[in-house]
Protein backbone atom coordinates (compact mmCIF):
# COMPACT_ATOMS: atom_id res chain seq x y z
CA UNK A 1 0.00 0.00 0.00
CA UNK A 2 1.38 3.27 -1.09
CA UNK A 3 2.50 5.39 2.18
CA UNK A 4 1.69 9.41 2.19
CA UNK A 5 4.64 11.31 3.33
CA UNK A 6 3.58 14.02 5.56
CA UNK A 7 4.72 17.21 7.21
CA UNK A 8 3.76 17.35 11.33
CA UNK A 9 2.25 20.32 10.96
CA UNK A 10 0.10 22.87 7.66
CA UNK A 11 -0.91 26.21 8.21
CA UNK A 12 -2.76 26.52 5.26
CA UNK A 13 -6.58 25.21 5.59
CA UNK A 14 -8.86 24.62 2.21
CA UNK A 15 -12.41 25.67 4.08
CA UNK A 16 -15.22 23.67 2.43
CA UNK A 17 -19.21 23.71 3.71
CA UNK A 18 -22.09 21.48 2.56
CA UNK A 19 -25.23 22.44 2.42
CA UNK A 20 -26.62 19.91 5.24
CA UNK A 21 -27.73 21.32 8.71
CA UNK A 22 -25.41 20.92 11.32
CA UNK A 23 -27.68 18.65 13.44
CA UNK A 24 -24.75 17.77 15.50
CA UNK A 25 -23.60 21.20 16.78
CA UNK A 26 -20.19 20.94 18.23
CA UNK A 27 -20.56 17.08 18.64
CA UNK A 28 -20.18 17.20 14.66
CA UNK A 29 -16.51 16.78 15.21
CA UNK A 30 -16.40 13.29 17.06
CA UNK A 31 -19.21 12.45 14.63
CA UNK A 32 -17.28 12.42 11.39
CA UNK A 33 -14.23 10.88 13.30
CA UNK A 34 -16.60 7.86 14.24
CA UNK A 35 -17.90 7.45 10.61
CA UNK A 36 -14.02 7.90 9.35
CA UNK A 37 -13.15 4.97 11.14
CA UNK A 38 -14.74 2.66 9.29
CA UNK A 39 -13.48 4.05 5.84
CA UNK A 40 -10.50 1.96 4.52
CA UNK A 41 -8.51 6.20 4.15
CA UNK A 42 -8.56 6.72 7.53
CA UNK A 43 -5.91 3.93 8.24
CA UNK A 44 -4.15 4.70 5.09
CA UNK A 45 -0.45 4.72 5.95
CA UNK A 46 1.68 8.19 6.42
CA UNK A 47 4.83 9.13 7.26
CA UNK A 48 5.38 12.43 8.98
CA UNK A 49 8.25 14.62 8.67
CA UNK A 50 9.01 15.12 11.39
CA UNK A 51 8.59 12.03 13.89
CA UNK A 52 5.24 13.06 15.80
CA UNK A 53 3.63 11.29 18.20
CA UNK A 54 0.48 11.58 20.70
CA UNK A 55 0.27 10.50 24.00
CA UNK A 56 -2.49 8.68 26.16
CA UNK A 57 -3.50 9.30 29.64
CA UNK A 58 -1.63 6.38 30.67
CA UNK A 59 1.71 7.58 29.29
CA UNK A 60 2.10 5.01 26.25
CA UNK A 61 2.86 6.87 22.97
CA UNK A 62 0.05 6.65 20.12
CA UNK A 63 2.00 6.93 16.65
CA UNK A 64 0.82 9.35 14.11
CA UNK A 65 1.28 6.97 11.47
CA UNK A 66 -2.19 6.80 9.79
CA UNK A 67 -3.94 9.93 7.72
CA UNK A 68 -7.03 9.69 10.40
CA UNK A 69 -4.98 10.03 13.38
CA UNK A 70 -2.72 12.90 11.73
CA UNK A 71 -6.34 14.48 10.38
CA UNK A 72 -8.61 14.01 13.49
CA UNK A 73 -5.57 13.90 15.96
CA UNK A 74 -5.33 11.96 18.89
CA UNK A 75 -4.49 13.03 22.68
CA UNK A 76 -1.40 14.69 22.64
CA UNK A 77 -1.67 15.77 18.82
CA UNK A 78 -4.38 18.30 17.61
CA UNK A 79 -4.48 16.97 14.15
CA UNK A 80 -5.42 18.99 11.11
CA UNK A 81 -9.31 19.55 10.96
CA UNK A 82 -10.98 22.06 12.01
CA UNK A 83 -14.59 21.58 12.41
CA UNK A 84 -17.24 24.79 12.51
CA UNK A 85 -19.65 23.17 15.09
CA UNK A 86 -21.38 26.72 15.73
CA UNK A 87 -22.23 27.21 11.80
CA UNK A 88 -26.05 26.60 10.72
CA UNK A 89 -24.17 23.88 7.76
CA UNK A 90 -21.72 21.46 8.11
CA UNK A 91 -18.82 23.39 7.21
CA UNK A 92 -14.93 22.39 8.28
CA UNK A 93 -11.11 23.75 7.54
CA UNK A 94 -8.40 20.99 6.66
CA UNK A 95 -5.26 20.77 4.77
CA UNK A 96 -5.80 21.15 0.56
CA UNK A 97 -4.81 17.66 0.77
CA UNK A 98 -7.51 15.55 -1.98
CA UNK A 99 -6.88 12.37 0.31
CA UNK A 100 -8.11 14.24 3.15
CA UNK A 101 -10.64 15.84 1.51
CA UNK A 102 -11.91 12.99 0.09
CA UNK A 103 -11.88 11.06 3.04
CA UNK A 104 -13.85 14.18 5.46
CA UNK A 105 -16.65 14.15 2.56
CA UNK A 106 -16.87 10.74 2.59
CA UNK A 107 -17.53 10.37 6.15
CA UNK A 108 -19.77 13.12 6.19
CA UNK A 109 -21.98 11.35 3.64
CA UNK A 110 -22.23 8.03 5.57
CA UNK A 111 -23.66 10.53 8.64
CA UNK A 112 -25.90 12.32 6.70
CA UNK A 113 -27.32 8.35 5.48
CA UNK A 114 -27.85 7.57 9.06
CA UNK A 115 -31.02 9.22 11.01
CA UNK A 116 -30.18 13.18 11.73
CA UNK A 117 -29.75 13.51 15.60
CA UNK A 118 -32.97 15.03 16.99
Amino acid sequence: MEILLLPARIASRHREEILVKNSWGYGLKIAIRQEAKALPLYWKPVEIEPLVAGRADNGDIIPINTLGRWLFGTPGYMGHIMVEGGSANVAFRCPELPEAIELIRQAVGRLIKKEVPK
